[in-house]
């Protein structure tokens, strides 16, 4: 199972090509999920705009044992 975490408000949700499968997450919601169930997650600038400073943390707890973890953001230079 794969989850696509975004910040709403602040990063355009991924709804285009998402693989079937694949659930889209807010940020905010994340903690409430279950622990350990996903094998891949993807924080899109989420580490850059989420007000939660352990997000991270968080997100680790999610995910299972093995799995993999994407962490993209928006260069500010941009």
């Amino acid at each position: 199972m794969k989850a696509i975490i975004y910040v709403e408000g602040k990063t355009s949700p991924p709804f285009e090509n998402v693989p079937g499968g694949t659930e889209c997450i807010e940020s905010n919601l994340l903690q409430s999920l279950p622990a350990a169930v996903y094998e891949e997650l993807e924080l899109i600038d989420v580490l850059e705009f989420d007000e939660n400073e352990d997000i991270l943390l968080v997100a680790l707890q999610k995910l299972r044992h093995g799995g993999l973890i994407r962490i993209t953001g928006t260069d500010a230079l941009q």
